[in-house]
């Protein structure tokens, strides 16, 4: 018997020898405080390093605790890295965006040059983040210091930047959360899954500048106080499983689509504004006028909360979610509209289209709903009355040559 578990634990020590990276590395063994006073940018940098040998990544843990970085961290050519923490902040209360004193979560804190960038990925695949908060500010609030980028995704040449994973983070205070590439031209920044996920004080929560910037996965997004949630200045192909919005300026701005990048397919989104009938802003839902003259968007089960729209008399009455320009076609399918929908503006070389059924209208009916230049169509069928009763079909559709 000692003879086979003498056997057996020279196996096991071979194997660990074999992969050094079953044993998570600990930012803290490298000198990190945590302390929220100490700059910790050394010490993280010492880690990545150690945690990313050749191409093969390990597991780098970040204890609770709350890190300065005054520099950007850089991951490079790297295969399976995972950094991992003790938990993310849910949404706190004004003035308090990070944990108390406990110190209850891992906090990296942009603590240098005003738009900095916080992390930047260079051509890994198979990277993870999860249980952590990445903040632009070390103030509770958004000032002139913040940072431009919390999470910077590159292409390096030969090497795909894809099959991502960020679940369970938290973003705070920045120009953008998460950026893919920095050029049209960047070609494998791309396909990214991202779960449980909060952003909240920021100009653009998800930002795609490469034509080749496609497959994002979503599921659960809250976002507060974001001026554009999702920017497709380029690419697309966007998936999203339940996202709440409230006080966002814009959804989803598409500016990119075509034949590669242009289906976006929104399911359970609940968009909600508190400054209801006070109307001081109007939060928009989708902008679309995509480039390359396609793109196919569409919405099911969305849910328009206007706060006390009906007693909304100012200009901002009416105006509308959608921005639906040349080359869009945008679906609804089992919502609920509590405001004016969309203004279409086609052209002679693309048409802009939106189809509504199986929805409900309150306040503004399909009629009042939609706006319509000549290079627009539209159909409402089979919608319902915010008492549930039918409403009559409505639609503007040009009749097709056989």
């Amino acid at each position: 018997m000692r003879k086979h578990f003498k056997k057996f634990m020279l196996a096991a020590a071979a194997l660990l020898a074999i992969n050094t990276h079953a044993i998570p590395l600990n930012v803290k063994d490298f000198g990190a405080a945590g302390d929220g006073r100490t700059d910790d940018t050394f010490a993280f940098q010492k880690a990545l390093a150690q945690a990313v040998t050749s191409t093969k990544g390990g597991s780098l843990y970040v204890p609770a605790g709350k890190y300065l970085i005054s520099q950007t961290l850089k991951i490079e050519k790297t295969r399976g890295l995972k950094i991992f923490g003790d938990g993310f902040a849910g949404l706190q209360a004004p003035g308090r965006p990070f944990p108390d004193d406990r110190n209850s979560s891992s906090n990296l804190i942009w603590n240098g040059p005003g738009g900095g960038t916080l992390m930047e990925v260079h051509g890994s695949g198979g990277f993870s983040i999860q249980d952590i908060v990445l903040s632009g500010s070390n103030k509770p609030d958004k000032d002139d210091n913040c940072a431009g980028i919390l999470i910077h995704m590159r292409h390096v040449p030969g090497f795909g930047q894809m099959i991502n994973t960020i679940s369970n983070v938290s973003f705070f205070f920045a120009d953008i959360a998460i950026k893919m590439a920095d050029d049209a031209k960047e070609h494998t920044c791309s396909d990214m899954h991202l779960s449980n996920i909060m952003f909240r004080g920021l100009n653009t929560g998800f930002q795609v500048v490469n034509d080749q910037g496609v497959d994002f996965t979503f599921t659960f997004i809250f976002a507060n106080d974001v001026k554009t949630v999702f920017d497709f200045q380029r690419g697309g192909n966007l998936l999203v499983n339940t996202a709440q919005m409230t006080n966002c300026d814009l959804f989803l701005n598409i500016s990119g689509g075509g034949r590669n990048a242009g289906v976006y397919m929104l399911n359970n989104v609940r968009q909600e504004a508190t400054d209801g009938g006070g109307a001081k802003k109007r939060d928009a839902l989708l902008r679309s006028y995509p480039v390359h003259r396609q793109a196919i968007v569409r919405f099911t089960n969305f849910n328009d909360v206007q706060w006390n729209w009906r007693n909304n008399h100012t200009p901002q009455r009416n105006k509308p979610l959608c921005d639906i320009g040349p080359g869009s076609t945008v679906i609804f399918e089992s919502s609920i509209f509590n405001s004016p929908l969309a203004s279409l503006t086609g052209s002679n070389e693309a048409f802009a289209r939106l189809i509504v059924r199986n929805s409900c209208f309150s306040f503004a009916m399909p009629e009042e709903s939609v706006s319509a230049n000549d290079y627009a169509e539209f159909k409402f069928t089979d919608n319902f009355s915010d008492k549930m009763q039918l409403l009559p079909d409505y639609m503007k559709w040009f009749p097709r040559n056989n």
